[in-house]
């Protein structure tokens, strides 16, 4: 994990530094006038997972931590991708995408209902659980000064996620997938502290029910960036992302949770 991150970290600054001997005497634009970015980076993340899937007659599986109890691993390197578009000088629309596919072969030491199927002690279950999520969020600046501006949003997150579980000495195996839309409402801020640094800021939640499914949303971000020059920069974060959901829907009953925390070392591109 950490010779990934080091080896991302040395590519930034390496990179950084080039451009920045290159465009030494360049003019330092403000993130005020950024019409175009796009941030990718590297999130080292800290998951925790929980997930039961009932049965098709209305059962209650039994509520399974993905970590502990079906050993999928703890902590992992994701990408981290961000494209925002502003749109005249109040308007924006932001698109992030994430993902996270993990996978393991762990006996377990009690008996786990999943779904139709019964998992018991000492079986040595293959499991795996993927994850994807695209969110499209529209923002408006209701306060501008000239090192500051906060900015309210609404978005609309589209999840899905696929797990499986499969015993093949008993050939047992059961599997699930659940794509639904969670909208959230957010704030966000950026703060200007000289030339070349800037400070941004967001949060988003929102728990809403649609027909029997309630979930939640919950997104915390906030970032240091470093200006180069007028189109390139480097900065640092630090999230928490959380995720929940709850069917009641005979025949397609459960529960989800995953929460992610973790620093993210990122490149920005902005015109």
């Amino acid at each position: 994990m950490w010779k990934a991150l080091w080896a991302h970290t040395g590519c930034v600054l390496v990179g950084l530094f080039t451009a920045q001997a290159a465009c030494a005497q360049e003019e330092i634009a403000s993130p005020f006038e950024d019409h175009f970015r796009l941030s990718t980076g590297l999130l080292s993340a800290t998951s925790e997972t929980e997930i039961r899937l009932d049965a098709d007659d209305g059962t209650p599986g039994t509520l399974v931590s993905a970590e502990t109890d079906l050993g999928l691993r703890e902590r992992s390197e994701q990408a981290d991708v961000e494209v925002e578009l502003r749109i005249r000088e109040r308007h924006r629309i932001r698109f992030n995408y994430f993902r996270l596919d993990r996978s393991a072969t762990q006996t377990i030491d009690r008996q786990i209902l999943f779904g139709d199927e019964v998992f018991d002690a000492g079986d040595l279950v293959q499991s795996r659980l993927d994850w994807r999520e695209f969110s499209f969020t529209y923002a408006y600046t209701f306060l501008r000064q000239e090192r500051f501006e906060l900015y309210g949003s609404f978005g609309l997150h589209l999840v899905e996620m696929s797990a499986e579980g499969e015993v093949r000495a008993d050939d047992i195996r059961e599997e699930e997938t659940q794509a639904v839309p969670i909208p959230a409402f957010g704030l966000g801020t950026l703060v200007r502290l000289s030339d070349k640094f800037h400070f941004e800021a967001r949060a988003d939640y929102l728990t809403a029910n649609i027909d029997e499914f309630d979930g939640t949303v919950i997104d915390l971000r906030a970032a240091l960036l470093f200006r180069f020059n007028r189109n390139l920069a480097v900065g640092a974060a630090y999230i928490l992302m959380e995720r929940e959901g709850n069917s009641e829907d005979v025949g397609d009953s459960g529960h989800f949770s995953l929460r992610n925390t973790g620093p993210v070392l990122f490149l920005r591109v902005a015109f």
